[in-house]
């Protein structure tokens, strides 16, 4: 499963199951690190209230929240590198399958 800095919610549920149960190996960088639920409450004159109301333990009782979820293949990629640098990133994971 790919993952990377962006990956967050529901995507992150979704990889810490998947590595918490062996069902996939997960490749790319750390998630972000935000699975908490929120919602707006109204307080009145105009003003609301975003607050957070649910948290998520994985099946092993890991806590996402603000440590977001390690990848087991680490690939980094350089956004300023060129195409011909960031291939060989790129390839790597495809050896995790083999």
């Amino acid at each position: 499963m790919l993952v990377n800095e962006f990956t967050n919610s529901a995507g992150e549920m979704a990889a810490q199951f998947a590595k918490d149960t062996k069902l996939a190996t997960l490749v790319g960088q750390k998630t972000m690190g935000n699975v908490l639920g929120s919602t707006t409450f109204n307080v009145g004159n105009g003003y609301a209230l975003y607050m957070p109301i649910v948290s998520w333990y994985s099946p092993n009782g890991n806590y996402t929240e603000g440590s977001g979820v390690q990848s087991d293949v680490l690939v980094e990629v350089d956004p300023e590198a060129s195409p011909a640098e960031v291939t060989p990133s790129l390839i790597r994971p495809f050896d995790v399958l083999q």
